[in-house]
């Protein structure tokens, strides 16, 4: 476990260099009826939070640093712009109890940040992803948490930490 000095310093890094959120995922899958005999072609809509945070690859160890220390996975990225690419390193998790103990983390930090708003919303979303008595996810969402789920979405967004992954 990370000490409350590793905690303060991942707190700054990712209030400087990372960002949170609800990731959606658009799921396209085949079910065969077979009462009817059919084959069944259905769309879902899947949530997902996650936290990330790049740097670029020449200070790799900073963020392969942060796995140690917390968790998640390191993937190699190369941004293309107009005068060629840096290659990145980028830290990412979208384990649920790992963003819950990462979000708590962060939100005890006392520095203003817009982040933290972000960080609130993906905690909010966990809190409602889990059912209330046996602390478990659901396989499906009702229509209900469909809708609450898409209002965090959107809230996310509009606090500019916003991916959607195809």
């Amino acid at each position: 476990m990370a000490t409350s000095k590793e905690k303060a310093e991942f707190r700054g890094l990712f209030l400087g260099e990372g960002y949170a959120t609800i990731c959606k995922y658009k799921a396209r899958y085949k079910h065969f009826h077979k009462r009817k005999g059919t084959l069944i072609e259905k769309n879902r809509i899947w949530y997902r939070p996650q936290l990330s945070l790049s740097q670029r690859e020449d200070n790799g160890d900073m963020v392969y640093w942060i796995q140690k220390k917390f968790g998640g996975y390191v993937c190699r990225r190369t941004y293309f712009g107009a005068n060629g690419g840096n290659p990145a390193l980028c830290w990412t998790t979208t384990n649920h109890e790992l963003c819950e103990k990462l979000c708590k983390i962060l939100l005890q930090s006392s520095i203003p940040s817009k982040k933290l708003n972000s960080v609130k919303i993906v905690l909010k979303y966990l809190k409602l992803r889990y059912k209330k008595n046996d602390g478990r996810r659901s396989m499906g969402y009702s229509e209900k948490q469909n809708e609450a789920f898409k209002r965090l979405h959107l809230a996310c967004k509009q606090n500019h930490a916003f991916k959607v992954i195809k």
